[in-house]
C-alpha cells in the first residue's frame, strides 16, 4: 500500500501521503565535515546541554538540515524543513530528537561512519525518524514523546482508577456478547407446521437483559467522564489503557521495580512513534514493496493498543 492512508490509533485517522526515503542521504563526507566545522569547530558535539542549543539557534549559529542532508521530494514538499537547526552528536548508539526552541525546529542525530568513510545508514535512519516527528507537528498528526516525559504520577492514579472500571465494562459487555448470541439463535429459529420458531416472549425477556445491562455500562462511562473527566475512545483513554497493560505485564509497582522497563513498553505504544519507526522500516522498500505492504504492519502492534497523543511534554526521541 502507498499513497494516501490514515493514521494509526483511533482518534488518529487523518490521511497523510507517503513521500519514498530511498534517495534521502547525508552529503559526501567532504561537504559535511565543512558545514559543521565552520559552524560548530567539529563533525559532532561529544556533548551538547539545551541552553547550548537555544543560544546557537537565537544567534543563528547552526547547521541548517538541507547543508548536510539531501531529500529533495521532502524538502519540496515542507521547505521549512530545509531550515531545521541540526546538531549532531558522537557516538555509537542511534538515537535522535526533535524539539522546538524559540519557535524553531531543531533535531538531533548520533553521526556514525560507515566502513567507507561516509556517513552511515543508520545516521540516515534516525534523521528520517525525527523528521516524521517534525512532520506530525506541521500536519496536526499524533505525536511521539520521550519515556522520561511520559506519564505523571496523576496518570498512574487515574489508570488505577479507570482500570477497575474498565474490568466492569468488560464484564459487562462479555455478558452482552452472550446474550446477542442466544437472541440471534432464538430469532434464527424456524417454525413447522406452525409450530415453533421463535418465541416472542423469550426474544423481550433477553432484548429487554441487554438494555438493562448497557445502562450498566453507560453508567460506568458517565462515572469515567464525570470523575477522570475521560470520554470513551478518548486519547487520555488509551493512555491510561495501556499503563494498565504495563501492571498486567510487569505488576503494579512496576514503577518502582521495573520503572525504565516499563517506560521504554509504554514510549513504544505512542502512535507518533510507531510511526516514526514504521518510516525507517520503510525507507529502503521497492515501489512494489511500498504496494504491497501495509503502513505500520513492520510494527507487529495492534491498533488498539496505540496510546495517541496529539502534545508531547518534551522531546519526542528515537531510541
Amino acid at each position: 500500500m502507498t499513497g494516501w492512508f490514515p493514521g494509526f490509533g483511533k482518534g488518529n485517522e487523518k490521511l497523510r501521503y507517503e513521500i519514498p526515503d530511498n534517495n534521502a542521504s547525508f552529503v559526501s563526507p567532504e561537504v559535511y565535515n565543512e558545514k559543521t566545522t565552520q559552524a560548530y569547530g567539529g563533525q559532532a558535539f561529544n556533548r551538547i546541554t539545551v541552553s547550548s542549543m537555544i543560544d546557537r539557534v537565537k544567534s543563528g549559529k547552526v547547521v541548517k538540515l538541507s547543508e548536510v542532508f539531501q531529500h529533495d521530494e521532502l524538502f519540496a514538499a515542507y521547505p521549512e524543513a530545509a531550515n531545521i537547526s541540526f546538531f549532531p552528536i558522537a557516538g555509537n548508539v542511534a538515537q535522535g530528537s526533535h524539539r522546538v526552541i524559540d519557535g524553531k525546529d531543531v533535531i538531533t542525530a548520533t553521526i556514525t561512519i560507515a566502513a567507507d568513510g561516509s556517513i552511515s545508514a543508520t545516521s540516515t535512519s534516525t534523521i528520517l525518524h525525527e523528521l516524521q516527528h517534525f512532520i506530525q507537528q506541521r500536519e496536526g498528526f499524533a505525536v511521539g514523546g520521550s519515556p522520561d516525559n511520559l506519564i505523571t504520577a496523576a496518570d498512574l492514579t487515574d489508570a488505577a482508577k479507570f482500570g477497575d472500571g474498565m474490568r466492569g465494562v468488560q464484564k459487562y459487555e462479555a455478558e452482552i456478547a452472550g446474550l446477542v448470541r442466544v437472541l440471534e439463535e432464538e430469532r434464527a429459529k424456524k417454525s413447522f407446521m406452525g409450530f415453533g420458531g421463535p418465541n416472542q416472549k423469550t426474544i423481550q425477556n433477553l432484548e429487554d437483559s441487554i438494555v438493562r445491562i448497557q445502562e450498566s455500562v453507560n453508567s460506568i462511562w458517565s462515572y469515567q467522564k464525570k470523575n477522570l473527566n475521560i470520554d470513551k475512545d478518548s486519547t487520555r483513554a488509551s493512555l491510561l489503557s495501556a499503563i494498565n497493560r504495563v501492571d498486567s505485564k510487569l505488576g503494579s509497582a512496576w514503577v518502582l521495580t521495573k520503572r525504565n522497563e516499563g517506560l521504554e513498553m509504554l514510549y513504544r505504544l505512542l502512535s507518533g512513534e510507531i510511526e516514526a519507526r514504521d518510516v525507517q522500516a520503510r525507507q529502503n522498500l521497492t515501489p512494489e514493496q511500498r504496494k504491497a505492504t501495509a503502513p505500520y504492519s513492520s510494527e507487529n502492534i495492534a491498533e488498539e493498543d496505540a496510546i495517541v497523543m496529539f502534545e508531547s511534554g518534551g522531546p519526542q526521541a528515537s531510541m
